[in-house]
């Protein structure tokens, strides 16, 4: 695991630290894939995560057991919750479109559009 968050540290010029809960949850959670899994649930961990410390809470509601209330209880609804908080994560962290968007792998017109259409649909369910 931490192998996984010194690659992320040295690809984004960061110092990002896993809350020691996280080897906790991480250990009784059985994965059905392999270790590629783990390296994606430590990358959208890394992304979700606010400030220098990634949290339980920042893990994937599969694996945190958390019951957090998420818009809407539809499987859409949820989708756009999480795409959303990837999005504003990604934007508070790199602080430029640009750069949020190429840490996401996608073009800055496509973040500019999502963020627009899902800042909209966020605010309307408020």
């Amino acid at each position: 695991m931490q192998h996984f968050l010194s690659r992320l540290n040295n690809r984004y010029q960061s110092a990002k630290t896993f809350e020691p809960k996280i080897f906790q949850a991480l250990s009784s959670y059985s994965f059905p894939g392999n270790v590629r899994e783990l390296s994606n649930i430590i990358e959208q961990a890394y992304m979700v995560g606010k400030g220098d410390m990634i949290t339980v809470d920042d893990l994937p509601l599969s694996i945190n057991g958390s019951q957090r209330e998420v818009a809407g209880n539809s499987l859409t609804g949820t989708l756009e919750k999480m795409e959303y908080e990837m999005l504003r994560s990604a934007m508070e962290n790199f602080g430029s479109t640009y750069k949020a968007a190429r840490s996401l792998n996608m073009n800055q017109s496509t973040f500019v559009r999502k963020m627009k259409r899902l800042n909209k649909k966020m605010s309307d369910a408020m």
